[in-house]
């Protein structure tokens, strides 16, 4: 199940972690992948560093982030501050 929501107005971390600790509690997934465009990830680290781990990505569908122990990976069909959890 995937959940999809915005943090465009500022860059709410306050909702992403909201929204990340919600999914584990209704799925029971412990570290459930997190779906942004590449311009969110890069202003969610500005902000947020060092929350957010930044890393070189060897294969093109491998994760390029992580945010509290949790994998990010790019999607540019998001829109900028659109956020998808699976």
């Amino acid at each position: 199940m995937s959940k999809k929501f915005s943090i465009i107005k500022t860059m709410d971390t306050n909702k992403l972690h909201y929204e990340i600790n919600n999914h584990i509690n209704n799925y029971d997934e412990d570290s459930p992948y997190i779906f942004m465009n590449i311009d969110t990830l890069e202003a969610i680290a500005c902000e947020c560093i060092p929350e957010i781990e930044l890393r070189t990505c060897e294969k093109p569908d491998g994760y390029v982030a992580q945010y509290e122990s949790n994998k990010v990976f790019i999607n540019n069909d998001l829109k900028f501050g659109e956020v998808e959890i699976r």
